[in-house]
């Protein structure tokens, strides 16, 4: 670990800020086949967040970090969608973030998977208006039309965004199940 990533974990803002102003990354440390990130670091892959706190101390110093790694980069945009932060990964994928990434979550879910399943109707807009794939299937191969309707809050809303943007709706998963069977 480094000073700045414990600080982080921690959620220790003013330390992080001192460390940031002189000139302490939060580029990873590799041990193996793990990474030790702070936005999310993976041990036994499991992923641990950081606050929104921490993530918009992130976003303001951004611009005196130079990240090179993209996964780093990944990690950090899954996080800002989880988050509902759609300016952060506005910025991310300014510099370089993917997308469609699925890096840090189990169930190989996109941060348009994301936005679907918790309700986030302006990130669903936001990520096709970027070219986000709409079909993209994650581990069950569940797509986030299919995502949309195992949320039982704004299911409807995020259903019909989801329409409205294009998806299929003949879609199913691993299973043969399609929207019949998640509509019930």
């Amino acid at each position: 670990y480094t000073p700045l990533l414990i600080a982080m974990k921690f959620k220790k803002v003013k330390a992080a800020q001192f460390l940031l102003k002189k000139g302490a990354t939060f580029i990873t440390i590799r041990k193996g086949s793990y990474y030790y990130s702070r936005k999310y670091y993976k041990y036994n892959h499991h992923f641990y967040a950081v606050s929104s706190k921490s993530l918009s101390l992130l976003k303001a110093s951004c611009a005196n970090i130079k990240i090179r790694n993209k996964e780093i980069l990944n990690q950090l945009f899954i996080s800002a969608a989880k988050q509902n932060s759609v300016q952060l990964m506005d910025y991310l994928l300014k510099l370089g973030a993917d997308i469609n990434t699925n890096v840090g979550t189990y169930n190989k879910n996109t941060a348009m998977h994301i936005a679907a399943k918790r309700g986030y109707i302006k990130m669903l807009a936001f990520l096709a208006s970027k070219g986000a794939q709409l079909e993209k299937k994650n581990r069950n191969g569940r797509s986030p039309l299919l995502l949309s309707l195992m949320n039982h809050q704004g299911r409807t809303k995020s259903f019909f965004q989801l329409l409205k943007l294009g998806a299929n709706m003949h879609t199913t998963d691993n299973y043969g199940s399609g929207i019949l069977q998640y509509a019930v």
